[in-house]
């Protein structure tokens, strides 16, 4: 996959990058990565802010503006494991803020 070019994304790529422009700010839960792919099944929970817009944000209008170097990182780590299920992926200006991954520890692999 060609993580500098829009339009070479996969179609689940440029759904996810969408989705979290939509969302703008906020969370998706369970978020699970196979093969380098985002899957489906994930639950989306958005943070309003009062007094302010809560709309898509801007890059949600901009498909190929939205490709950030936030993404670029993002499918680097998802590239390097084969899985990786991602509890919380935080969303802010439409864009990847931080993740918790669930993570195998030393005393499981003893």
């Amino acid at each position: 996959m060609n993580i500098q070019d829009w339009n070479k994304l996969s179609p689940s790529w440029r759904q996810l990058i969408r989705h979290c422009a939509r969302l703008n700010f906020g969370h998706i839960a369970n978020l699970v990565f196979q093969n380098g792919e985002p899957k489906g099944d994930f639950r989306t929970i958005k943070t309003f802010h009062p007094g302010k817009d809560n709309g898509p944000s801007r890059l949600f209008f901009e498909a190929e503006e939205s490709l950030r170097p936030q993404w670029v990182e993002i499918m680097v780590l998802v590239q390097s494991r084969p899985s990786l299920r991602v509890v919380k992926f935080e969303v802010a200006h439409g864009l990847p803020l931080k993740l918790q991954v669930e993570e195998e520890t030393e005393a499981a692999n003893a």
